[in-house]
């Protein structure tokens, strides 16, 4: 430091309750966790050309909209496998963990809500959450 001015940022840093992530000095977001049941498509029906490591954040989740303009709405995610698998073709019934990191994921993101799996142009699987977990 120069100047004999030294400043301690600890002061500065607040804690985050548990599910809260900093992404700007000024902003925070509120990460919605998750439990769904998802299947992902064969190679030859337009699935994933080769397995997605898990995590993985390659996939945007998609979900409808009851709103007459808008028919669905697309949400950052971060999918798990329970046992650290890929994310292969042809999977089904495979359940994971979802975090989400807009907070558009409180108002869309609810127990039997239907949704897709588009990568990038396409849709390689689709699912069902099962339940919306505390953080």
């Amino acid at each position: 430091m120069t100047g004999g001015n030294a400043h301690s940022h600890a002061a500065d840093r607040a804690v985050l309750p548990i599910g809260v992530h900093l992404t700007t000095p000024d902003a925070r977001v509120r990460v919605v966790h998750a439990r769904a049941r998802i299947e992902l498509a064969e190679v030859a029906g337009g699935g994933l050309l080769e397995p997605m490591p898990s995590p993985c954040r390659s996939l945007l989740l998609r979900v409808e909209r009851d709103v007459a303009d808008e028919d669905e709405v697309s949400l950052g995610v971060q999918i798990t496998t329970d046992s650290g698998e890929p994310l292969s073709p042809g999977q089904s019934a495979l359940t994971v963990d979802l975090h989400f990191w807009s907070d558009l994921a409180d108002v869309f993101v609810v127990p039997s809500t239907r949704f897709t799996l588009p990568y990038p142009n396409r849709v390689v699987g689709s699912g069902e959450v099962l339940d919306v977990l505390p953080f």
